[in-house]
């Protein structure tokens, strides 16, 4: 048996955004092929005969032809969704304006829906971090932390350090000897 894989329990924003979704009901799915046989079923299924169908399209050409009915909306849609006019296949066909509007609602929905990322601000996995603001210093901040740098370096100097190297009042490191045999020159 071989080892799962280490991924993260929830799938990043791209993989959520490249879902299939249905146009009529806006229900997404793991492939494609269940998108359509969805659509079939539940939007282009023929209400006399049981016949399903590809498109609305198709589904209005059989009524009209088969059982002598006009089609007036699509079966199980959405109030704003169940217009006959946009031939729709699996994906294909979708408007733009509403493929926008799913994208921003689906957006929405990811980072609304963990609640440790919207609090605490990380980005989404594989996202990049915010950039972070520099800090800028005034002349009299810098000399401030100037004068603490060369106090606790002549402290150092003097011993009263924390065990670092000892230097020489020029600020050259005074060298000792490691063994017998390394004795300076």
């Amino acid at each position: 048996m071989g080892k799962k894989s280490k991924r993260s329990a929830q799938p990043s924003l791209d993989d959520v955004l490249e879902r299939p979704w249905c146009f009529y009901c806006e229900r997404d799915f793991d492939d494609l092929k269940i998108l359509i046989s969805h659509q079939r079923a539940k939007h282009f299924k023929c209400g006399r005969c049981s016949r399903r169908l590809n498109t609305i399209g198709g589904l209005s050409v059989h009524l009209s032809q088969v059982h002598k009915e006009q089609l007036t909306d699509v079966e199980d849609a959405l109030p704003n969704r169940n217009d006959i006019t946009i031939e729709i296949f699996g994906m294909e066909g979708i408007p733009e304006e509403i493929l926008q509007a799913h994208h921003t609602r689906v957006t929405q929905l990811y980072f609304s829906s963990d609640p440790h990322r919207a609090n605490t601000g990380n980005p989404p996995p594989g996202g990049q971090p915010p950039a972070k603001k520099a800090k800028i210093e005034t002349a009299a901040e810098i000399k401030e932390r100037l004068k603490l740098f060369k106090a606790k370096r002549e402290a150092a100097a003097a011993g009263l350090g924390d065990g670092t190297p000892e230097h020489a009042s020029d600020g050259a490191a005074v060298s000792q000897p490691c063994c017998e045999n390394h004795l300076p020159d």
